[in-house]
């Protein structure tokens, strides 16, 4: 699953240094109740009161003594009810209040008493219906108004009133139908109306009227039609989430600033024209997944290519990779998973120093990996998923020695994969024991292989004990043989060990039992013969992870070891009889001779005496 584009940060950001004597910072100082506003001098212009638990200003129905205030920062408090604009200097320009319990505006309807506003933060409160456009001054130029309650403007069929406005937030409200597109001033630059319900736009045109627009964010919306095409100044171009159909047009081509592209989950079709290509010096972030884009993916990356991310996973290209993204050197994140690629192993992709997410999952792959020492490097590699393809021969030990990255263990401070050109989170879907999940966010340690799902055969290289980062081992449904290599006990991080379907013989290691972070072992269907290791991880598996090898014994197996198996001759008695066993050859031997010797008497007796025979034994009537 492709990375969720992490909040661009809004522009401008508040001051960060400011004169001491014109400022008071008391952020996240405890404070609560009223504000006591007789204690700051009359000359500060910037006033920071965030996270705290202020309920509003001390004694006070005049506006504030404060004829310089330029800035008020009250973000997280506990504000609730309508805001007294009646205290706010007309000095103010930026007001921030956010993620407070605000639902309006005190005591009036008519245009806010601040002249000079240019910043009106409300983020996160209680707004809800239409938005009164008439109440904000014609200065404001940045107008944040997402995680509300909103349904849109209130009286306007008209160009918004706000001449200079750079940045509008509406994000997370209940906007929906057709957005209004004449109502935005050109001089938008960035644009926020994700998470809403918008179908579509009114007054709907080829390019987006919007010569200065930078930042454009539709995502999570159900927008239908095909795709709104930007002006050449935009930077960042997301509608992911949508109900977009149709091809990409080959007007994307020209956005020669354009350095984010995500279309994903949408329905366009067609196919990648190779003029996208052209892109490759300003574009970091390509993002097409779950669309129904065919034909070959563009091959004419040139040498400089900027791109960091490629997602194209859930499409249905077709052909070969490209072997020009080897030009992409700055490449951290590719994944053509669920495709129709028909291709050998990418080995020219070797040289990438920065990969560290490679994605070849259910395509039409084939081949052995050769172990080219030279080309098999991706030093930097954390997660690599071959599932599902057609690869063969031995596992590619040489390349294992070359993940270096993979080596480590704990090396790293708990932070999450990102693009921090963009502010993307990486993510991905991995399976584990059939069920395919979906990690929204990727730990920066987390280590995986999977090459699952093919045709490798040969034993499991010995030095694979050598990753020590790995979390995450998936060598199931192939045709290795061979035994477990004991080298497998030195993962002290492993949380999942699938060797399931396979051809693997012998005992699994006692060493594996110092596994204490093994969550999941599935060894089932393979020709695994003698004792299960004891210890408190293989005590918890369950029956099903060894079933399919009739060898196996002991516990959680129903099977006791030793309970069918054949007891070997004692071969230091060999020589001895139990005087148990003689008595019997005994009784035997004269009861036979007994028997042969009373035979031969009778026949004797009834020759030489017969007559005395028949008047002894007669039947008498």
């Amino acid at each position: 699953v492709f990375s969720q584009l992490n909040k661009v940060p809004k522009f401008p950001t508040k001051p960060k240094q400011t004169c001491a004597a014109r400022s008071i910072r008391k952020q996240y100082s405890r404070l609560q109740g009223s504000l006591p506003i007789s204690q700051i001098p009359p000359s500060i212009q910037y006033l920071y009161l965030s996270n705290n638990f202020l309920t509003g200003f001390e004694n006070s129905r005049d506006v504030l003594p404060l004829p310089n205030l330029r800035m008020l920062d009250l973000e997280n408090n506990r504000l609730q009810g309508s805001f007294p604009i009646s205290q706010i200097p007309p000095s103010i320009q930026e007001l921030y209040l956010s993620n407070n319990l605000l639902t309006g505006f005190k005591n009036s309807r008519d245009v806010l008493p601040w002249p000079n506003l240019q910043l009106l933060d409300l983020e996160n409160n209680r707004l809800q219906g239409l938005f009164p456009i008439s109440q904000i001054p014609p200065s404001i130029q940045d107008l944040v108004l997402s995680n509300n309650l909103l349904t849109g403007f209130e009286n306007s069929r008209d160009v918004l009133p706000w001449p200079n406005l750079r940045m509008l937030d509406l994000e997370n409200n209940r906007l929906q139908g057709s957005f209004p597109i004449s109502q935005i001033p050109p001089s938008i630059e960035y644009l926020y109306l994700s998470n809403n319900f918008l179908t579509g736009f009114e007054d709907s045109r080829d390019v987006l009227p919007w010569p200065n627009l930078r930042m454009l964010d539709l995502e999570n919306n159900s927008l239908q039609g095909s795709l709104p095409i930007p002006p050449p100044s935009v930077l960042i171009y997301q509608v992911s989430k949508n109900a977009f159909t149709g091809e990409i047009s080959p007007l994307f081509c020209n956005l020669s600033s354009l350095y984010v592209l995500d279309l994903s989950y949408n329905n366009l079709s067609g196919k990648l024209h190779p003029c996208f290509c052209n892109l490759s010096q300003s574009l970091t972030t390509l993002e097409l997944r779950s669309n129904n884009i065919g034909g070959t993916i563009p091959d004419a990356w040139a040498k400089g290519c900027s791109l960091s991310i490629i997602d194209l996973n859930h499409n249905q290209l077709q052909g070969r990779l490209p072997r020009s993204l080897a030009n992409c050197k700055e490449l951290v994140y590719l994944d053509v998973g669920y495709n129709k690629i028909h291709d050998t192993f990418p080995l020219w992709l070797g040289t990438l120093p920065e990969l560290k997410i490679f994605i070849l999952r259910s395509n039409g792959f084939y081949g052995a990996i050769r172990n080219i020492q030279i080309n098999c490097t991706l030093s930097n590699l954390h997660i690599i998923d071959l599932s599902h393809n057609n690869f063969s021969g031995d596992l590619p030990a040489k390349c294992f020695q070359q993940w270096n990255t993979m080596k480590l263990f704990g090396a790293k401070e708990f932070q999450y994969m990102r693009d921090y050109n963009s502010g993307i989170l990486y993510s991905i879907s991995l399976t584990t024991k059939g069920i395919e999940l979906e990690y929204e966010k990727i730990q920066d340690e987390l280590i995986v292989i999977d090459l699952s799902c093919n045709k490798f055969e040969g034993e499991i290289p010995e030095v694979v004990g050598n990753l020590k980062g790995l979390h995450i081992l998936n060598f199931s449904n192939n045709a290795l043989s061979g035994r477990i290599p004991s080298s497998l006990a030195n993962l002290t991080g492993l949380e999942s060990l699938d060797l399931s379907q396979n051809k693997l013989f012998g005992e699994i290691p006692p060493q594996l039992a110092q596994l204490t972070f093994l969550e999941i072992f599935e060894v089932f269907n393979n020709c695994l013969t003698g004792p299960i290791p004891h210890g408190s991880q293989f005590e918890r598996f369950p029956n099903s992870s060894f079933n399919g090898n009739p060898g196996l014994c002991g516990m959680p197996l129903s099977k006791a070891c030793g309970d069918s198996l054949p007891k070997p001759p004692y071969e230091g008695n060999q020589g001895l009889v139990s005087p148990f066993e003689f008595g019997w050859k005994v009784v035997a031997i004269g009861y036979g001779c007994g028997f042969v010797i009373g035979i031969v008497i009778g026949q004797w007796v009834i020759a030489r005496k017969q007559d005395w025979f028949v008047n002894t034994f007669r039947i008498k009537k």
